[in-house]
């Protein structure tokens, strides 16, 4: 199963793997068929989920009150709708982050 669906409104539904207290806030990869997420946010009083909503309004650059959470409000498996954009979009951003974190991790490995 896909990170990514489209519903038949047309909004987007994001499955997504939290990976609270980390050190920054960024893709960082998949998990399990989900896109995971590191949140420097604790899983606290509904931080966390803020945060993530917070990153992907900044990321998908649309308002944070077009994405929802949808599922797993104290889980670490996430679903969010996002209502104001497009699969093509949000695929080529999300691959383009992917990218550049596998970029990174592959640089560290090398200076072992």
């Amino acid at each position: 199963m896909s990170y990514l669906s489209v519903q038949k409104d047309g909004s987007i539904q994001l499955r997504i793997y939290v990976q609270p207290k980390a050190s920054r806030n960024g893709l960082v990869g998949m998990h399990d068929g989900y896109l995971k997420l590191a949140i420097s946010s604790p899983p606290v009083d509904d931080k966390a989920n803020k945060s993530v909503i917070s990153f992907f309004a900044e990321f998908f650059q649309v308002s944070s009150k077009e994405i929802v959470l949808c599922s797993g409000r104290k889980s670490r498996k996430k679903q969010f709708v996002i209502g104001s954009t497009d699969e093509v979009t949000i695929r080529r951003l999300v691959e383009a982050a992917l990218a550049r974190a596998e970029n990174k991790r592959a640089e560290g490995e090398g200076h072992l």
